[in-house]
């Protein structure tokens, strides 16, 4: 609980291992998962109420890198914001390349976007 940027009281619940009984404490880290989808789709529908961004604008204005992305289907430059969020793009998994090949980066998400943009060339 906070009130007025003060914690008046802190508690954590669950366990971080249930085999080993280990109890989640305030340094647990957790996997998020697809949950990051819902609070991206917030952020954005904020910016677009603020007049910052539009759901038709291309994706390639905010990321310019994905003009060099594999797209059969034509120009990356025809993909929106909407088209993200509603999951409309096109994209698929020979966008990227194949996870767990030879690269360096694979099997895992790229931390960079010179390794994404190395993924999109493959």
């Amino acid at each position: 609980m906070i009130q007025d940027g003060d914690v008046l009281r802190h508690e954590v619940y669950g366990l971080q291992d249930r085999d080993a009984k280990r109890q989640v404490d305030e340094r647990t880290i957790y996997h998020w998962a697809s949950i990051t989808k819902t609070f991206t789709a917030i952020a954005i529908l904020q910016l677009r109420d603020r007049g910052l961004l539009a759901l038709e604008d291309p994706i390639v204005k905010y990321v310019p890198e994905l003009r060099h992305a594999h797209n059969p289907f034509g120009e990356m430059s025809a993909i929106t914001i909407r088209h993200l969020l509603s999951h409309s793009s096109g994209f698929r998994d020979p966008t990227w390349g194949s996870w767990g090949g030879d690269k360096a980066w694979h099997p895992f998400e790229p931390p960079s976007w010179k390794q994404l943009d190395a993924m999109t060339w493959s």
